[in-house]
């Protein structure tokens, strides 16, 4: 029998479309090649139950073309617009996405019909592209979410990191595995061979430091801390850096919000007066470490031993300080070696005296404990000790339309009582 052209090709693609057809409806599970559910036509769908802490659970329609990620994200994206129609009230919205975006991505447990059973970890997946940790779904699957409080199960790793972050912890995960998840060692820093791994104790009295070599992938315990090192992040870096990053700057405004309300809380200021006090307190924070003492560190009731040291600060012992701190209107503001015995005109004489526009009848002492303020002329035996500050404020500048307007005030309450007294006056004498 002879075809024609037009036939052959016919006859050609009939049957392309038909081993097509025969791969997509009998083509084998990579997962699960010698399973009976091995040859489940791969356009009827499956029944996937999702069980454990999820936004939703129970079984869905899903296809074996999917894989686990897929079909996850899917669902979650569906239930997460079901929840967020019940409601238009901006507050209630974002309460609702914070609860239902707090499921877990990693440690899920697969449990397949056949009985075998393995974990997923999706965030693992979403970086590393791996698809052993994103499998294809299978008839009858079931995936189980773990309870998650990211609060206690957690590794937190910072330093010479792409991404410092804190990470969702599974049993048996190790360094390779907290680097890996902050997005790799930065290219930043040169010779990165070990990390500071702080690992507290199960009472929480106690901290373990402990320095590993980053290549011999050290196993790590849930709620450690880990710092990458790098050559040239010590102290001395962090001293010499000529920049200041954004968040740096956020740090520094916040504690200088801070240091003018605690500095003006027990202030007896006038409106005038208080802009220039920040003025003089911005440039003294701007000029200043400040100091913490550590004589009576083992007093459980002294400011060293209530102080909490945070993740990420650095604590730097410099030689000791007796000092008293002078600034405002004196021509030049600083610290200054105590002296025991001497009063606050001593430190005044030593930072050059009085400026000419000093309010010298109003020199404030404020005590480097407590930061309480002392009119140093209504005290004559006002006792200096090292820390404390002595501000000379400024003579505020009045215009002559200040004074005018004052004077105008001043009319405006006098003469009602003038008026009041001459009534008086006049009908006492009749």
């Amino acid at each position: 029998m002879k075809f024609n052209k037009g036939k052959r090709m016919k006859l050609i693609n009939v049957f392309f479309v038909f081993i097509f057809f025969t791969q997509l409806v009998f083509a084998q599970s990579e997962d699960d090649s010698n399973s009976k559910q091995s040859v489940v036509p791969k356009i009827i769908p499956i029944t996937v139950t999702i069980g454990g802490d999820f936004i939703v659970t129970g079984s869905f329609s899903a296809f074996p073309t999917q894989r686990v990620d897929h079909f996850i994200t899917q669902i979650f994206l569906e239930a997460k617009k079901e929840a967020l129609s019940l409601t238009n009230e901006i507050v209630y919205t974002k309460r609702i996405i914070e609860e239902i975006d707090k499921y877990s991505l990693r440690n899920i447990l697969l449990k397949r019909a056949d009985g075998t059973e393995r974990k997923i970890d999706l965030e693992k997946f979403r970086i590393t592209g791996n698809f052993d940790d994103n499998p294809y779904l299978l008839y009858d699957d079931v995936l189980i979410f773990p309870a998650i409080d990211i609060t206690k199960d957690y590794v937190a790793i910072n330093g010479a990191v792409n991404k410092p972050r804190t990470i969702q912890f599974v049993e048996g995960d190790k360094l390779s595995d907290a680097i890996l998840f902050s997005m790799g060692i930065s290219k930043a820093y040169e010779n990165v061979e070990k990390a500071e791994i702080t690992r507290q104790s199960y009472d929480g009295k106690s901290e373990q430091l402990i320095i590993v070599s980053i290549k011999d992938d050290f196993e790590l315990k849930r709620g450690d801390r880990i710092r990458i090192i790098a050559r040239g992040d010590a102290a001395e870096l962090l001293l010499e850096k000529d920049g200041i990053t954004e968040l740096e700057m956020k740090d520094i405004e916040r504690r200088l919000r801070w240091s003018n309300f605690e500095m003006g809380r027990l202030s007896n200021l006038t409106v005038e007066d208080t802009s220039l006090f920040l003025i003089d307190n911005e440039l003294r924070f701007f000029n200043q470490i400040g100091n913490l003492d550590f004589s009576n560190l083992q007093d459980s009731n002294s400011e060293a031993g209530n102080f909490i040291v945070k993740d990420g600060d650095l604590i730097l012992v410099p030689e000791f300080e007796n000092i008293v701190n002078i600034f405002g209107q004196v021509p030049n503001s600083g610290k200054y070696n105590f002296v025991k015995g001497y009063d606050y005109k001593y430190y005044i004489k030593k930072a050059g005296g009085f400026s000419e526009f000093a309010e010298e009848d109003e020199v404030i002492l404020i005590k480097g404990k407590g930061k309480n303020w002392i009119p140093v002329v209504d005290e004559e035996n006002i006792v200096i000790e090292p820390g404390d500050f002595i501000w000379v404020p400024k003579e505020p500048q009045r215009t002559l339309e200040y004074y005018l307007r004052q004077a105008s005030i001043i009319a405006g309450i006098l003469g009602p009582i003038a008026t009041i007294i001459v009534i008086l006056v006049t009908n006492s004498g009749n």
